[in-house]
């Protein structure tokens, strides 16, 4: 079976492998934009799942591939640590911690909500992606540069089945009006202070503040801007987020917390592709294409898009998924 997989995030590379994988399909992956330009380069990323009700599939899926990987593949950049999240005040706590287990309730901070601490995947980007490429490369997985504009021609690709996973890039491809750019802003700084446990704090407008601890940097966030397309930072909004991070790093208790963020490294903007259908950011799209193709001999069309926020998080789960839906054909 010949399979053309759209897009290089860490949707379509997980895809692919599934594919190649499973299935010992010969399987190509088309992309726009290569590494580090994807939208993938520039997420945290801590497991955190969005939503743990019709995504809990996705999310066991992807939690037992990425604590295999930390067990198995630590070049992989996975490994497993501590995270603990404050919700917004009377913010009821979410199904998705029960999921991973042994959750442990914390009481409020100073401005938020009950919290939890619970152990969960880590996923260092600036590692995992390029190993994820090099994974599906190593397979016999290959990598072709275009772009593509309409399905007709995707259709056109002499092959017996498409899985769509352009993200954003679904909007104009499919085309899809609910694909929206949800720009994320964060920072990259030293970890001087040698911290090891990942802490965020929700807010009640919906933001998130976020510090993502690695080996070599911390991550600072964040900022969920929809429709914005402008890919870059503001110096403005990069300073309210390090001022934010360093309250939160104070409210935990932390002793050196205005040190925090003292040898920045990069600034890192990105668009998420948020789907967004009755308020929901991360309203996925997994299923076949229903409209019928061009030629009677045109591909199968798979849509896998639409991740939002939780692309890294639900990746696995949803390449499953998509194998599932490759073997009822």
């Amino acid at each position: 079976m010949r399979i053309a997989v759209i897009g290089t995030g860490v949707v379509g590379l997980a895809s692919a492998i599934r594919l190649r994988q499973d299935l010992n399909a010969d399987v190509s992956v088309y992309f726009r934009d290569d590494l580090p330009s994807t939208t993938s380069s520039r997420a945290g990323a801590v497991f955190t799942p969005f939503d743990g009700g019709s995504n809990e599939p996705w999310i066991r899926e992807s939690l037992a591939r990425f604590r295999d990987l930390a067990q198995t593949t630590p070049t992989s950049g996975v490994s497993i640590g501590t995270a603990v999240e404050y919700l917004a005040p009377n913010q009821p706590l979410p199904r998705w911690p029960a999921l991973v287990g042994d959750v442990h309730p914390l009481p409020p901070l100073e401005g938020t909500g009950a919290g939890f601490r619970v152990d969960v995947p880590f996923i260092d980007m600036t590692v995992y992606l390029p190993w994820l490429k090099a994974h599906a490369q190593a397979l016999g997985v290959t990598f072709i540069q275009r772009t593509f504009t309409s399905l007709a021609e995707l259709w056109s690709l002499p092959v017996d089945l498409i899985v769509n996973c352009a993200g954003l890039g679904a909007r104009e491809l499919v085309p899809d009006a609910s694909v929206r750019p949800m720009r994320g802003q964060l920072l990259h700084v030293e970890n001087t202070l040698n911290l090891r446990e990942a802490i965020a704090a929700a807010d009640l407008h919906g933001g998130v503040t976020y510090i993502y601890p690695f080996r070599t940097h911390v991550v600072l966030g964040g900022t969920y801007e929809p429709d914005i397309s402008l890919c870059q930072t503001d110096p403005a909004t990069i300073e309210h987020i390090l001022a934010r991070c360093k309250a939160l790093l104070r409210a935990a208790g932390h002793p050196d917390w205005q040190r925090l963020g003292e040898r920045p490294i990069r600034t890192v903007a990105g668009l998420r592709p948020a789907r967004i259908i009755d308020n929901r950011c991360e309203t996925v799209r997994l299923e076949l294409e229903p409209e019928p193709p061009t030629a009677p001999s045109a591909p199968t069309i798979i849509h896998n898009y639409g991740h939002g926020r939780a692309g890294v998080t639900l990746s696995w789960g949803t390449a499953a998924n998509v194998l599932e839906l490759v073997r009822t054909l």
